[in-house]
């Protein structure tokens, strides 16, 4: 399978691929498996006639359906959790198909057909083997050149486990209130304020300074008259009302 794929097309599927065979019923093995064979066929051949480069399944695929799949060069990515093949489908901006029965897929700058399906799609695809800490292998799939502001991706590395446990536990509390902060900025320039550049630090002996700032913002009345409002702010800029 292609491990490196430029603008692919990305297909996701929920479930897997595999045939159901009739449990507690005593039947000869060679008309089952060539009734296996012959659905895992006619499946493949309905993914394969959508066109996309890689195929992203959440659960299991059956042996015969990766064979088919090695033998017409599409690449498969199968065992994924639920939330992270939704992260996917958001990044590449794919819709994730229940079933292979019903489906119709559009292109990308297709907009007028709301009702099919849409194909994902990246500038890049790669995937690539990283040793892990006990010697194995860990595979890593990456898709390059989707939209940034859908989502990021941060990767550690490191050769101590316990390190990197700590790095990520602080590395998500800043993310966290980095988007906090965001929010609360747009929520002050929603309501009219605007942040100002903030006066020279300077050294103070009190306690009270060190602890906490005082901010003055100034808010415009309904009848005309200015007033003031003091506000204890947790930042270093001051805001006023524009």
């Amino acid at each position: 399978m292609e491990s490196h794929i430029i603008n692919p097309k990305i297909m996701l599927m929920n479930g897997s691929i595999s045939y159901q065979r009739v449990l507690n019923k005593l039947t000869s093995l060679n008309p089952v498996f060539l009734q296996e064979k012959e659905f895992l066929s006619k499946v493949i051949d309905r993914v394969e006639s959508f066109g996309p480069d890689v195929l992203i399944v959440e659960k299991s695929v059956s042996q015969i359906a990766k064979d088919e799949l090695l033998n017409k060069g599409i690449t498969l990515i199968l065992n994924l959790k639920q939330g992270q093949i939704e992260k996917i489908a958001r990044n590449v901006q794919g819709d994730i198909i229940q079933n292979l029965e019903n489906v119709n897929f559009i292109s990308l700058d297709d907009s007028n057909e709301s009702s099919k399906n849409r194909l994902g799609h990246c500038k890049e695809f790669c995937a690539d083997f990283m040793k892990g800490i006990y010697g194995c292998n860990k595979p890593l799939v990456f898709f390059s050149g989707c939209d940034r502001h859908l989502t990021k991706t941060i990767l550690l590395r490191g050769e101590n486990k316990f390190i990197l446990k700590k790095v990520k536990k602080v590395a998500s509390y800043y993310l966290y209130a980095l988007y906090n902060r965001r929010l609360e900025f747009h929520y002050i320039k929603r309501n009219g304020l605007t942040c100002i550049k903030p006066p020279p630090e300077r050294r103070s002996t009190s306690h009270a300074s060190e602890t906490s700032e005082t901010t003055f913002v100034q808010v415009a009345e309904s009848n005309g008259h200015a007033g003031s409002r003091k506000v204890s702010e947790s930042t270093d800029a001051p805001i006023s009302r524009s």
